[in-house]
């Protein structure tokens, strides 16, 4: 058979390996990444031997890390990094350091390995795997999560840390030599590479890319963003420094201009499948028979380093102050040896600092922390609930830095937890008509600058009966639970409803099949985005074929009387008939189905201004009550038939969902819930 039909048989039978068994994985929820290293070695030489063109199969590798590189380079943004800058720089620095420097101490100490060595394994042990992580976070929908962001902050800080690590694997191999040609040679060189990217992002490179976007040929643009970034790692290869170093700062050079989005779109469908052939390559290169003769060792090692890792990354999210739970789960999201890792152990492997055992070893632990990742991030969100629930924890752990003194003394307020889009948009119309808020959100940052600017902001797990006892809680009138983590929302709502049962809870949730539990847990309503998104679009696209607005809001109407009928036909939750003092609190939505009560204004020129409510005859043609007059700051309760309207009067009325849409346009205003 000729080369390359050889070459084209080996790459036949990776893909076709590589699907079947990435197919089986996704079954049982493993990630596609130990699918292509299971591949590897069963094609490999210490597997069935089916790959021949193993030398071929390292150079796609080869351009996998390159592209690799090049993305993580392109989707780098200093914008994005300053937002979370703290759990990048602080946390990212401490979960690496210690982490490294633990495992150098257990390297040298326990296994007697050389100082250099020891270090080398140790940087190892400090990286995750930003693929798997990322990827499982997403599936379970975990990514705006506290522990999400907190992982990617530091998943970040070690995308980063690769590169200077990189350059040291020379220095650390070459100890014998002098200090100048070890450190002080490839930090000028380094110096001069990035004085060189500066440049090239500010002047040459978005000059280049605006001239062949002007032709609009995509296939020009693709082959100049390659041929940027392929050039920039000759460069550095060149200048003594690794490929994946210049990959990576081809990358920051585009990402600086405005064709980072475009290029990343026509670049990762080919990172995607040469990536798969680098961890191909990598599992060609576990032994199976040394696997299975040292697995006892390799199990202890996956051991130990899902304890260490966990535990490091755990106590630098305590630090950042974010509770326990956040930090459980962060941590044991972080536990598995990451595919720069592999990169690394490469590079080690080639210039001396490992031996092929001690790889073999790196291997094997790999691929178990690896397939594990999915299980682990399960079983961190389970144990930080359930440390979350002991009384034996202290609160500072459970809630994070409680500051009682940063949460004003209001009462009749609301209660906005998590300060996302939802959040914000809450807190400006609430500044806009005058209602007391508190904000309770799980990230720091946020609230820091919430009370400097001004505004009401605690931060704390609004989980934890402390921290609704500091925000006065069983005073406030509404809370809204405006969170990303359907978990953590249904933990808020029980709570909530246990410590303060006349409250009035609203919880968004992304998902119409959290309405039934989040009702059943104490929620008087719950706002499910896809279905509030439906409703949006349907009623655009009505408006677009010029149907009438009023059988627009009519049709809505129908459609939310339909999805919220489970709030209208719920009994009386048993707590929650008393309010503050023992008064009694009416909850609508509950005790008279498919009723409500809102507040329009009388817009300038609208059908009812000037007319008294006896000649509009509200209750008689729509069905509408007109229960209160709002003037001029001064409340007219159960207005008399010959009141006349005026322009700028809110008027208080009650009717069915169908009666006020059809009812609405003689405002002309679209009605807004009062509560």
């Amino acid at each position: 058979m000729q080369a390359d039909a050889v070459i084209l048989q080996d790459i036949t039978i990776i893909f076709a390996l590589s699907t079947s068994l990435v197919l089986v994985f996704h079954r049982f929820k493993l990630p596609p990444v130990v699918g292509f290293l299971l591949a590897g070695i069963i094609a490999g030489p210490h597997g069935l031997a089916l790959v021949k063109s193993s030398h071929e199969v390292e150079i796609l590798a080869e351009i996998g890390v390159v592209l690799l590189l090049f993305t993580i380079g392109v989707e780098f943004s200093f914008e994005q990094l300053l937002k979370i800058k703290r759990l990048v720089l602080l946390g990212g620095v401490l979960q690496v350091g210690l982490t490294a420097v633990l495992s150098t101490v257990a390297a040298h100490l326990l296994f007697g390995l050389e100082l250099e060595p020891s270090i080398f394994l140790g940087l190892i042990a400090a990286l995750s795997s930003t693929v798997i992580v990322i990827k499982s976070l997403q599936d379970k929908g975990l990514v705006d999560t506290p522990h999400g962001r907190a992982s990617l902050g530091i998943l970040i800080f070690q995308d980063l840390a690769i590169v200077p690590m990189i350059l040291l694997v020379p220095a650390l191999a070459g100890a014998g030599r002098g200090l100048l040609e070890t450190v002080a040679i490839p930090i000028f060189k380094g110096a001069a590479i990035v004085a060189l990217v500066v440049v090239s992002a500010r002047v040459l490179v978005p000059k280049i890319l605006f001239s062949v976007v002007r032709i609009r040929s995509r296939e020009a643009f693709i082959l100049t963003v390659i041929l940027i970034g392929l050039s920039i790692a000759l460069l550095t290869s060149g200048a003594g420094l690794s490929l994946a170093l210049g990959a990576f700062l081809a990358g920051l050079i585009i990402s600086e201009s405005e064709y980072g989005h475009q290029t990343l779109g026509n670049v990762v469908p080919f990172r995607d499948v040469f990536s798969s052939f680098f961890f191909v390559s990598v599992g060609m290169l576990v032994n199976l028979g040394f696997l299975v003769e040292h697995i006892g060792m390799v199990l202890v090692v996956t051991v130990a380093i899902v304890v260490l890792k966990g535990s490091i990354a755990s106590i630098a999210i305590l630090v950042l102050g974010y509770p326990l739970r956040s930090a459980v789960s962060t941590g044991l999201a972080l536990t598995q040896i990451g595919e720069f890792s592999f990169i690394l152990a490469q590079l080690g492997l080639g210039s001396g600092l490992l031996n092929h055992e001690t790889y073999q070893v790196i291997l094997g632990v790999a691929i178990f922390t690896m397939a594990a990742t999915p299980f682990l991030i399960d079983a961190g969100i389970g144990l930080g609930n359930w440390l979350h629930r002991r009384d034996w924890v202290p609160l500072r752990l459970k809630a994070g830095q409680i500051e009682a003194k940063s949460a004003p003394q209001l009462n009749d307020h609301l209660l906005v937890i998590g300060y996302g889009f939802t959040g914000q948009s809450l807190v400006r119309a609430a500044e806009a008509v005058d209602i007391p808020y508190l904000v309770i959100d799980m990230n720091p940052e946020t609230t820091k600058q919430l009370v400097k600017a001004g505004k009401p902001a605690l931060f704390g797990d609004a989980a934890n009966k402390e921290i609704l006892d500091h925000t006065g809680a069983r005073k406030a009138r509404v809370a809204v639970v405006a969170i990303n983590d359907a978990a953590a929302t249904r933990r808020i709502v029980e709570v909530l409803r246990q410590f303060s049962p006349s409250i009035y809870i609203m919880a968004r949730t992304p998902y119409v099949t959290e309405m039934s539990p989040l009702a059943e847990l104490g929620a008087n309503m719950v706002i499910p985005q896809e279905f509030e998104t439906s409703v949006e679009i349907f009623s655009r696209v009505l408006n677009q074929y010029l149907v009438p607005r009023d059988r627009i809001l009519a049709l809505a109407a129908e459609q939310r009387n339909e999805g919220y009928k489970l709030f209208r036909d719920a009994p009386m939750p048993k707590a929650g008939a008393v309010s503050n003092g023992g008064a009694r609190r009416l909850t609508l939505p509950v005790e008279l189905p498919d009723t409500e009560i809102l507040t329009l204004t009388v817009a300038p020129g609208c059908a009812l201004e000037g007319r008294t409510l006896g000649e509009i005859e509200l209750r008689q043609e729509y069905g509408v009550s007109v229960l209160a007059l709002i003037r001029e700051r001064k409340a007219i309760p159960n207005p008399e038939s010959a009141t006349r309207l005026r322009s700028g009067d809110r008027t208080v009325i009650m009717g069915r969902h169908s009666s006020i849409a059809r009812a609405a346009h003689l405002w002309k205003e679209s009605p807004s819930p009062i509560g």
